[in-house]
């Protein structure tokens, strides 16, 4: 690959990671709009927001650096510049779109599933990219590489975690928190069967 075409793929990647990016906070934001309880990582991130008096962004960008430097420990080879992208862009991207949704005429189940879809199908497509995803991800698909559980399984189990964690810290529980730790990793795990690759370069693995 010459110089002029690998800085256009990887201008091209971190274009795309950004996209991703964009798209779960999307579908958080969502949630957190629908009031019915959010996502599992957002509720301890919400915990943290109450009881560190910060905004759930900031929460959000505490979190992912945290679970990134464990993750790089553990799971480095699943790690990549995405994953730092990743971690450094998504609690900003929340704040943005707690405008964002305010005009949507969404509310309560609607919101609820749209959220959960729009979150499932983001955070699918991080993985995918092969530019690097999330701490959490790089550590659940590790441990399904080398325990051969599959990935719905774990994300299952952190997800209750999480939710166990955020809800001690003070952070909200509603039963739309129920309905994602039950369908998130199983949606996660079908929508990366859609066939992203065709725009992932393979050069992107630190």
């Amino acid at each position: 690959m010459s110089n002029k075409a690998g800085r256009f793929q990887s201008v091209k990647n971190i274009f795309l990671i950004l996209l991703a990016t964009n798209i779960v906070a999307l579908g958080v934001a969502l949630l957190l709009k629908a009031g019915m309880g959010t996502d599992p990582l957002t509720v301890l991130q919400d915990g943290l927001h109450v009881k560190l008096h910060i905004t759930v962004g900031e929460a959000a960008l505490l979190y992912n650096v945290s679970v990134l430097f464990v993750a790089f420990l553990l799971a480095r080879e699943k790690l990549g510049l995405g994953s730092a992208i990743f971690s450094l862009s998504f609690g900003p991207f929340i704040d943005m779109h707690f405008n964002t949704v305010a005009l949507i005429p969404l509310h309560g189940i609607p919101c609820l599933i749209l959220g959960l879809i729009i979150m499932c199908f983001g955070s699918s497509f991080v993985i995918s990219l092969n530019f690097g995803m999330s701490g959490l991800d790089a550590l659940l698909l590790t441990l399904q590489d080398e325990k051969g559980v599959r990935y719905a399984i774990l994300r299952t189990i952190s997800d209750a975690l999480c939710t166990i964690a955020g809800w001690f810290m003070g952070g909200t529980v509603g039963w739309g928190t129920l309905l994602v730790i039950l369908l998130s990793g199983f949606l996660i795990d079908n929508f990366r069967k859609i066939p992203f690759k065709k725009y992932i370069s393979q050069e992107s693995i630190l």
